[in-house]
């Protein structure tokens, strides 16, 4: 990680106009009761930027930083100063706030990665996943969570901070237990035609 990372905590809020264009491309409608949950949030600006069409929205975040944690929760959102398990409860994960790190967990992969094996835990299935990372950490992202999300769309993000850091947004959606236990079928059925078959 960059020192003005380190310094920051790995704060690296995401560009106005960013959030602005993944709210249009949510297009979450007017008074649709949701949950979002932002586990970067800073001081909450992009989860109030990305979520401002649902009046009905319940907002959650998670801040490392306790003076953007209280900022945060000035905001109207209810905020966590820490890093607490919160599984399985919200409709939707926002998470704006990666951009390059050069972190890489010997047997885990990288930051990236293994923040995505994180939150999908406390996404609900059927939920939305909103993630942005830089695109080249997409292969090892997208590997280690396509059993447990479908209808997974990748779109470039274009403000020059974005473009700097090669950044993409990542949409999914968690998929229900039901596709869980197919996908574990599949993989067995298909484990035991290798070694009974040989192919």
């Amino acid at each position: 990680m960059r020192p003005e990372g380190k310094l920051a905590l790995g704060y690296f809020p995401l560009p106005d106009a960013e959030a602005s264009n993944l709210a249009k491309m949510l297009a979450i409608p007017e008074g649709k009761p949701i949950t979002a949950l932002d586990p970067c949030a800073g001081t909450g600006k992009t989860l109030l930027d990305i979520t401002q069409a649902s009046s009905s929205c319940t907002r959650y975040a998670v801040e490392i930083d306790a003076r953007r944690a209280r900022e945060c929760a000035s905001n109207g959102i209810t905020t966590l100063h820490s890093r607490r398990r919160l599984r399985n409860h919200v409709d939707g994960v926002l998470q704006p706030s990666l951009r390059h790190r050069c972190s890489y967990f010997p047997h885990r992969g990288r930051l990236e990665s293994v923040f995505l094996d994180s939150i999908t835990e406390w996404l609900a299935p059927g939920g939305l996943l909103v993630f942005v990372v830089p695109h080249y950490t997409l292969n090892s992202c997208i590997t280690r969570s396509s059993t447990a999300y479908e209808n997974i769309r990748i779109y470039r993000l274009s403000a020059p901070d974005s473009l700097l850091y090669k950044q993409v947004v990542v949409f999914a959606v968690r998929k229900k237990i039901s596709q869980y236990k197919d996908y574990a079928i599949d993989a067995l059925v298909q484990s035991i035609r290798q070694i009974v078959c040989g192919r």
